[in-house]
């Protein structure tokens, strides 16, 4: 089901559009903006601009990216499964 909806066009303009329109209400203060730069420093050591984040996003949105992060991070390999029992009495 995952693999499905990664491969959904449909589904994935749908996603990055609210992503992007999600992203209207970011840096609205002075301690986002710096949390921003503090998570940018540490995660890629250097503040990224704004056209840089853009980019980063619309990338993520590729199918073929998308695909390639499910099956290295989800893949039920790497996950594994989970199976509850009701308690008995």
């Amino acid at each position: 089901r995952l693999r499905e909806s990664l491969t959904d066009k449909t589904y994935l303009e749908g996603m990055m559009s609210q992503i992007e329109n999600e992203r209207v209400f970011e840096l609205q203060k002075l301690s986002e903006i710096i949390a921003r730069a503090n998570s940018s420093l540490q995660l890629y050591g250097y503040i990224q601009s704004e056209n840089e984040v853009q980019q980063l996003i619309r990338d993520t949105g590729n199918p073929e990216t998308l695909l390639r992060v499910a099956d290295r991070f989800f893949a039920p390999s790497e996950v594994g499964e989970f199976c509850a029992l009701p308690e008995e009495e």
